[in-house]
């Protein structure tokens, strides 16, 4: 392959634009020829997190249906001998942004002018519903009866645009069930349909409306539809590993000597890991393509911006989203979304920030009144945070929305230049007082129940309070690095000050003993000792190096919270200045 056609786009969907022009194309034919030869079905459901590849996948879709059979020349489904018979296309962009019922009516009805009129046609009504219908009635006549291929991409986009105003989005709801339960008058005239979208909204007809519409968002068959493999990564990208890697070096991300193999390792764990069967672990396209145009390990998918979806949700119950693990969830736990009833588990799986980790099956004999048995089996899901890039920006971006609940106080800008003086001070006494205000203003209902869980999982208690203080310090303004990774591991928040000064911090969390003879003194010591375990663990895992060519200089220290608001702080080389130790009780 030439060095042209190793070249990609990181924010193009257009397969004609990428095809035609030599970009780097990941192959995924194969799952339009597994679409194409199923019997007996020909509607189409698949629900993925934004930016993940579902408008690409309906672009390809629409250039093999018009027949372009020159785009597909050495790809998966023209090695199989597909004719490329063209077939009247019908693409339906649904991201329609509108105010109110009438305001998303009228901008159908502009859609489907703009679709009627590419194809010297016009609309024989103004209601949308009917619009459709009688535009797929034209297409079919206009070429020479043949059925129609009818593609929608974001079904659900005008509802969720409108989430955080649960009366509009109902409204929004019934207006697009309207429209789309025009398709079922309409069934016999359709050669082929896919739909695609964020969520699984409850009675908008896109389901009732087409008979048979097959959902494979969890088919293990279509796991790998959108987004890239583990394979697929080293097949094609491997031209591209030379460069990144030496850039990730000399930046002191990966250290002199890593290969190709710690390369990959490393975009695995910042990338990789979605999962929609359980099995198959999918890198996100979009933060992989922006990876290697501009040779970072950075949070791309983030920069996008959250969905409303998740922003209002979180916004309505913010302390419902602060726990990482979620199991033994039925399948409408997970894909189901009902307007007003915004349930977090699957707020967090629709949009991205979950993914499916296991799926069991379990089975419990039921004993029926005559005597006799059956067998009832259910399927669980057990669902995990996919990735280091996901996980840096839950913590961080996503923990904005608790932070007014958090802190009602003072100045933002004094409060950042007293943080930035005790730092570049190491005065830890000044430092910690401030980290101990903003865990004081927790409300004693969010410790209660969660406390006794930390006793026994004292990680879920590190996760909560590291989102405490990255979505405190990214609050105030402070430029924060959730989770940066070294060669070796990954710190818990780095800061960036100015002059070039790098700060990394890395918290532990002690939960509260119930013991009469913890006094206060040997408290102390304990955090002590796991400020100290906290500091080498940095030094160990080389987090100090990867800023060597950028830092003017790199300031290290142990954080670390005991039960639910004692903190202690520790510089590395530095004798702490804490004095809180003197109010811990046992």
């Amino acid at each position: 392959m030439s060095a042209k056609q190793r070249l990609f786009t990181s924010d193009s969907s257009s397969f004609e634009e990428i095809r035609g022009e030599g970009f780097l194309y990941v192959d995924k034919t194969e799952y339009i020829h597994n679409l194409l030869t199923t019997k007996g079905s020909k509607n189409w459901f698949l629900a993925r997190p934004r930016r993940f590849g579902k408008t690409m996948f309906i672009d390809t879709l629409e250039q093999l249906f018009l027949g372009n059979a020159y785009l597909f020349n050495n790809l998966y489904i023209h090695s199989k001998g597909y004719d490329f018979e063209p077939y009247p296309v019908l693409r339906l962009n649904m991201a329609r942004r509108a105010d109110s019922t009438d305001a998303l009516n009228s901008s159908i009805i502009f859609h489907l002018s703009e679709i009627a009129a590419k194809q010297e046609l016009a609309l024989k009504s103004q209601n949308p519903g009917d619009a459709l219908e009688g535009l797929i009635y034209d297409f079919q006549k206009k070429y020479d009866n043949q059925r129609v291929v009818v593609l929608i991409d974001e079904y659900d986009k005008p509802i969720l645009d409108h989430i955080n105003k649960p009366d509009l989005a109902m409204e929004i709801r019934d207006t697009l069930r309207d429209f789309y339960v025009a398709l079922k008058n309409v069934e016999k005239n359709l050669h082929f349909v896919f739909v695609t979208g964020i969520s699984k909204f409850a009675k908008t007809a896109i389901h009732s409306a087409l008979n048979n519409l097959k959902d494979i968002t969890h088919l293990p068959l279509y796991a790998g539809i959108c987004g890239f493999t583990k394979t697929e990564l080293i097949d094609n990208f491997y031209p591209l590993f030379d460069n990144i890697l030496s850039v990730l070096v000399n930046s002191g991300i990966l250290k002199k000597g890593d290969d190709h193999n710690i390369l990959v390792n490393s975009i695995l764990d910042k990338y990789n890991g979605y999962s929609w069967d359980g099995e198959t672990k999918i890198l996100n396209p979009y933060s992989i393509n922006n990876c290697f145009s501009d040779n970072k390990l950075d949070n791309y998918w983030w920069d996008t911006g959250p969905p409303l979806l998740l922003e209002h949700a979180m916004s309505q119950n913010p302390t419902d989203y602060l726990e990482p693990n979620w199991s033994n969830l039925l399948v409408d736990d997970v894909d189901k979304t009902e307007i007003g009833d915004l349930r977090p588990v699957s707020v967090l799986f629709q949009t991205g920030y979950l993914t499916i980790d296991t799926i069991t099956t379990k089975t419990t004999d039921i004993i029926k009144s005559d005597g006799s048995k059956s067998v009832k089996s259910n399927t669980y899901y057990s669902l995990k945070i996919p990735n280091d890039e996901v996980l840096g920006s839950y913590k961080s971006g996503l923990f904005k929305n608790i932070f007014p609940l958090l802190s009602d106080w003072g100045v933002k800008v004094s409060c950042r230049d007293n943080i930035t003086n005790s730092i570049k001070a190491k005065n830890a006494t000044e430092l910690t007082e401030i980290f101990q205000a903003q865990l004081a203003r927790i409300p004693y209902t969010q410790h209660s129940d969660r406390t006794k869980m930390w006793k026994y999982e004292p990680k879920l208690g590190e996760f909560f309070f590291q989102a405490v203080f990255l979505s405190f310090l990214d609050g105030l303004g402070l430029r924060v690095i959730p989770e940066p990774m070294s060669s070796r591991g990954r710190s818990d928040i780095d800061i960036f000050l100015d002059e070039n000064i790098y700060v990394i911090f890395e918290l532990k969390y002690i939960p509260k003993e119930i013991k009469e003879d913890m006094l206060p003194e040997n408290i102390y010591k304990n955090m002590d000792k796991k400020a100290d375990e906290a500091i080498a663990q940095v030094f160990k895992t080389l987090q100090d190096k990867k800023y060597k060519n950028q830092a003017s200089q790199v300031l290290v220290a142990g954080l670390v919270v005991y039960d639910k608001d004692i903190v202690y702080i520790k510089f590395a080389n530095n004798m702490p200045h804490c004095k809180n130790w003197l109010r811990l009780k046992h």
